[in-house]
């Protein structure tokens, strides 16, 4: 997903303060951008997930898989459980919103849908809208929590992106929160799409272009909505463990329209992702 930054407001004068604002706006667009990657990675394994009758506890498959994506069995179990899918993009696939190419093979120790599933993700070549991916990404079914909403951990372990010879580093402890449902028409699906609202605790570490590394944590819950490109509410913290500076990247509350506010000393600074 390219991220175009539009600036339209700052509240401070100061030369030094304009410069760190500059730099915390470089970080948050590259860390943004970073973190989308692979939740279009997540969506694009979920959807697959869910067209494949065996892996739902209801025999029933939800969605349908784009032409160009070539779907095969790797290896299952006695019990067919654990089973391993691979996807093969080849070299340009449109599915959905974005174009992938490349191939991933995905675990699955039990029904998506049942609790204590778990997903481990494997990229060969894995290319997602011109950004190559690189990491093992899993996720697990940590079933419900005690007001009955549904809880997945997704777990991001030497990620990496490459896009026109920039690489930044992510790694990431996820844990989300399904907070709301929506029905959705989609011309792919067998039936409505279900929009998801997730609220979600974020404990990551960035390593930025210029090889900086930062804590990434949620100040506030972050809330996705998964028909959205970016976060619509929550807060996140970003600490350079060299300076010990931080500054924080507002998502708003809940307008849906890309903005965020970043934030550092007594400066801000409106942009659109």
């Amino acid at each position: 997903m390219a991220i175009i930054l539009g600036l339209f407001f700052l509240t401070s004068c100061d030369v030094d303060q304009n410069i760190e604002l500059e730099e915390a706006m470089s970080v948050s667009q590259e860390m943004v951008s970073t973190q989308v990657s692979f939740a279009n990675l997540y969506q694009e394994v979920l959807q697959s997930a869910q067209s494949i009758p065996e892996l739902n506890s209801s025999g029933q498959s939800f969605f349908v898989l784009a032409d160009c994506v070539k779907l095969r069995t790797v290896s299952n179990g006695a019990v067919f459980f654990p089973v391993i899918y691979e996807l093969d993009f080849g070299a340009d696939c449109l599915s959905g919103d974005h174009r992938f190419s490349g191939k991933l093979t995905a675990e699955f120790s039990g029904y998506l849908d049942q609790d204590g599933c778990n997903v481990i993700v494997n990229l060969k070549d894995f290319v997602v809208d011109g950004k190559q991916i690189q990491g093992t990404y899993s996720f697990v079914n940590k079933g419900k929590d005690d007001l009955d909403r549904l809880v997945v951990e997704h777990q991001i372990i030497n990620g990496k992106t490459i896009e026109d010879q920039q690489e930044l580093n992510f790694g990431a402890s996820i844990l989300s929160t399904l907070i709301a449902e929506n029905l959705l028409s989609d011309s792919n699906a067998l039936t409505p799409v279900l929009e998801t609202t997730w609220e979600e605790s974020v404990n990551a570490t960035f390593v930025s272009e210029e090889n900086i590394v930062y804590s990434v944590t949620s100040e506030t819950p972050i809330v996705n909505i998964s028909s959205l490109p970016i976060p619509v509410a929550g807060m996140l913290k970003l600490e350079n463990l060299t300076t010990q500076q931080s500054f924080f990247i507002d998502f708003g509350d809940f307008q849906r329209d890309n903005a965020v506010f970043i934030n550092i000393g007594e400066s801000t600074k409106e942009v659109i992702l």
